[in-house]
């Protein structure tokens, strides 16, 4: 097998609604009344089986309303808009299964007030600075820490690419720095008008355009974006470092009897029956 990893980070909230949309387009899945849990779990099936990790490792966002950063921008997220009007109720089921679960389920999760999951899995990286990890994320603030680290691979589950640091490195531009100028419209972070990607790049290669650009617009939206955006930032890592300390040094275990019960409990459709090739691939991973 190509991949083999120490652990594999999950970002749960960016995997439940791929497994939403994926089940909202599938008429047999939407046909038999399947839950969406089973899509979610078909999908840690695959990434289990591809990546080969020691460990999994789940981690949850904060509602984006209690998030630290909109301490320093009130309107992050502010505009984000989910293309099922019922994919919040979806997403709100499959958190309560899956956060009954995990208990249960041979891995460790992670979830602090404040906090994006994004930045309890830089705390993680920073945390096994050697380790041999795969995030499985579309959400490109990510793209930092394969940049950073060549030990870090970033998986995106949309477009099923590997984001690498000699990808990166290839083309010489910090993932920071580019959107610190382009914006982010996933985030509802402003850049500098008319600065695309492609600009951007030009800006970042030439000191005299950044020069140029900051005396013309300023660099107040450069320092904002700047906090925003770049994980290393965040006031809190010193403390996330300590709680992902914590949350790995604890136990594991993986119970099979208590899955079926929790299963049974919330009624979940089809999970039972695809029990063997989803949930028993965790019962796998080393302890």
């Amino acid at each position: 097998m190509k991949y083999e990893r120490d652990h594999l980070l999950i970002d749960v909230k960016n995997c439940f609604y791929r497994a939403i949309y994926a089940g909202l387009s599938d008429t047999i899945f939407m046909r038999n009344k399947h839950d969406f849990a089973v899509i979610f779990f078909r999908f840690m099936n695959t990434y289990i089986n591809n990546f080969k990790p020691r460990s999994v490792h789940l981690f949850w966002d904060t509602p984006k309303e209690n998030v630290w950063r909109r301490d320093l921008y009130q309107e992050y997220k502010g505009d984000r808009k989910h293309k099922s009007p019922d994919a919040e109720i979806h997403l709100k089921r499959c958190s309560d299964i899956i956060n009954a679960i995990v208990p249960f389920l041979n891995c460790h999760s992670y979830y602090v007030e404040r906090q994006e999951a994004d930045d309890l899995i830089y705390a993680f990286c920073k945390v096994n600075p050697t380790a041999k990890i795969t995030i499985i994320s579309s959400d490109a603030d990510l793209r930092q820490l394969a940049y950073q680290n060549d030990l870090i691979n970033l998986y995106n589950p949309v477009n099923k690419k590997m984001y690498v640091q000699a990808d990166s490195r290839q083309e010489q531009i910090d993932p920071i720095e580019l959107k610190c100028l382009s914006g982010d419209k996933t985030d509802n972070i402003d850049g500098y008008d008319q600065i695309g990607e492609v600009r951007a790049k030009l800006i970042i290669e030439d000191v005299k355009r950044r020069q140029e650009l900051y005396k013309n617009a300023g660099s107040e939206k450069y320092q904002l974006n700047r906090k925003l955006i770049d994980l290393s930032l965040n006031p809190y890592v010193l403390g996330n470092m300590m709680y992902i300390h914590e949350v790995m040094a604890r136990d594991v275990v993986f119970s099979m009897k208590d899955i079926i019960t929790i299963i049974q409990t919330y009624k979940v459709r089809g999970l039972r029956s695809e029990f063997s090739s989803t949930v028993l691939t965790f019962k796998l991973l080393e302890k």
